[in-house]
């Protein structure tokens, strides 16, 4: 409901079963007022008085439940995802990960993040003794929970 120009409302409706949606252009409007318009736009239509508002008969089946507002949905309350990263661009693409998922994770006050790092390797032809060995070192001073070579 909203008020015209000439300041009589609009979609006036009183007296009959509706279905209120609010948003900013609604309003609330006096009953003595808004009668007398609905009076006389019955008027102008052809219509004599207006129908009195009376409560429904006993037989009339029910509108439907009292509180008809829909059960709010439920909280998301766990975030999960698995990406591969092209080990070409891992800064790069871990620099974006960081900035569009991980931050807006670990700024909530009360979220747990654990964030797991999986690197898997192969060479058919075996690595390096020495890269066996600079890997499994650097691996361990950085606390890496498990790590590894494996034989064929």
């Amino acid at each position: 409901t909203g008020i015209k120009d000439d300041g009589s409302y609009s979609g006036l409706a009183m007296g009959q079963s509706i279905k209120p949606y609010f948003d900013g252009d609604d309003l609330i409007v006096r009953p003595d007022i808004a009668r007398k318009q609905l009076d006389e736009q019955a008027a102008q239509a052809g219509q004599v008085g207006h129908q009195p508002l009376a409560a429904p008969a006993k037989d009339t089946p029910p509108q439907g439940p009292a509180d008809e507002t829909p059960a709010p949905p439920k909280p998301k309350t766990r975030y999960y995802g698995h990406v591969n990263l092209d080990p070409q661009r891992v800064n790069r693409d871990m620099s974006q990960i960081v900035s569009e998922v991980i931050e807006h994770l670990t700024s909530l006050t009360d979220a747990e993040v654990e964030i797991t790092l999986n690197i898997s390797s192969r060479r058919p032809s075996g690595f390096d003794e020495s890269v066996v060995r600079t890997v499994s070192e650097n691996s361990r001073t950085l606390k890496f929970g498990q790590h590894g070579f494996e034989e064929a």
